[in-house]
């Protein structure tokens, strides 16, 4: 169990500081942040509950708890036609534990919210090996990487009683330039998500994965005709690491001060890992029997572009989720056919070009985040092969803490 903060807890019976309460309104789920060329998906609403510690005068000496772990529960009112997160009520009511009305007190910014999605209770208590604090964060959740074959990505390790948890970070300060404004900023990303704010106003809340996302897409730089679409056959990627790639993880334990966040001093618990150098395949593609596609085939996945708008993505364009590391290395191997000539290309490293000029054949792979290789056929003939490579980030999911109930 995370270790309660040792500032001093505000005493339930005090009375309010304003008369504006801490109210949480209507989390939304987004997809993930794509390419260019994929529009964002709609986002849908977070029914799951999660468990928030809320700070004032946060990093002063007078710092206090305002929310210790308090539980939020979705609530929808088919009446009034309107849903809200609440986090006032008793055992009797559904929460895990009693929990009063907390309200605004504007002497005592900033404020710092610490958050966990979908919400880690029991009936009667935060499940052991969870906890979130303004010092401690601990989420016990098990994880294996993903791949695929030939179109078939490995089942998500994030079902039924194994959730996915996500953790929020945010701080509400005054703002520099109008006392009577705050700013909010998103403390994991260093994002501003509000500036010049009302001070009892929505705290929007991103919650961030833990995990990263990867995925693989090959194009030409030369144009095909739709007839004579490159034919592309045993593609193979494999990923090392000289620490030995780590493929899954028991959970999640962080421990930070103020000014410092979640992720900065981080690690992963119960880690597999390969032996150093041993090498994962990440993906593996046979592709097409014959010289051409079939006719059903181009219609799919045709090469008809001389960019990576119509890259094909070896059905894993939602992106295979890995773990967080560093230091990986990429090869790739595969085979061209078909242009009276017949090249096979075995583990190649995958090199990238860096804005300085210099190759990076070693890569970090960080929570939150979409990192996207391009497999580019430079020259059909000779054949040629290089690589370049995205990041994006993972579409975040936030949460509103609201002073009244409609907003």
């Amino acid at each position: 169990m995370v270790s309660c903060s040792s500032d001093k807890i505000i005493e339930e019976q005090e009375l309010p500081m304003s008369t504006d309460p801490m109210r949480f309104g209507v989390p939304s789920v987004g997809d993930i942040v794509q390419t260019k060329t994929v529009t964002r998906a709609t986002a849908e609403e977070l029914k799951s509950g999660f468990l928030v510690s809320v700070y004032k005068n946060r990093g002063t000496g007078s710092q206090q708890t305002v929310m210790n772990q308090y539980e939020a529960i979705y609530k929808q009112d088919d009446w009034y036609q309107n849903s809200q997160w609440g986090t006032v009520g008793t055992t009797a009511d559904g929460f895990y534990q009693n929990q009063l009305e907390k309200y605004w007190d504007y002497s005592a910014f900033p404020y710092e919210f610490f958050a966990i999605a979908p919400c880690p209770t029991t009936q009667d208590k935060v499940i052991d090996g969870f906890g979130v604090t303004d010092t401690n964060l601990k989420i016990k959740s098990s994880f294996t990487h993903q791949t695929v074959v030939d179109g078939a990505v490995t089942a998500s390790p994030f079902t039924g009683d194994n959730k996915e948890y996500l953790v929020s970070q945010v701080k509400r300060s005054r703002n520099t330039s109008s006392s009577d404004k705050t700013d909010d900023v998103d403390m994991l990303t260093g994002r501003t998500i509000t500036s010049g704010g009302t001070p009892s106003g929505a705290v929007k809340l991103p919650f961030h994965h833990l995990t990263s996302k990867v995925r693989f897409a090959i194009y030409t730089t030369e144009h095909v005709d739709p007839k004579l679409t490159l034919p592309i056959k045993n593609v193979t990627v494999k990923a090392t690491s000289a620490d030995g790639f780590a493929t899954g993880y028991e959970g999640y334990e962080s421990t930070y001060s103020a000014g410092k966040t979640m992720f900065d001093n981080g690690q992963f618990t119960g880690i597999t890992r390969k032996q150093p150098s041993e090498e994962v395949i990440l993906l593996k593609f046979s592709g097409p029997t014959a010289d051409k596609f079939t006719d059903a085939y181009l219609e799919k996945h045709e090469w008809k572009s001389t960019t990576d708008l119509n890259a094909y993505y070896f059905e894993c364009e939602d992106g295979l989720l890995q773990m967080p590391q560093k230091d990986v290395k990429l090869t790739v191997s595969l085979e061209i056919t078909g242009w009276g000539d017949e090249d096979k290309f075995t583990d190649v490293p995958l090199k990238i070009i860096k804005s300085d000029g210099n190759e990076d054949d070693q890569f970090t792979w960080r929570p939150n985040c979409l990192y996207t290789y391009y497999i580019v056929i430079s020259r059909l003939y000779p054949h040629g092969i290089t690589f370049t490579a995205t990041v994006a980030p993972w579409e975040d999911v936030e949460g509103n803490l609201s002073t009244n109930l409609e907003e």
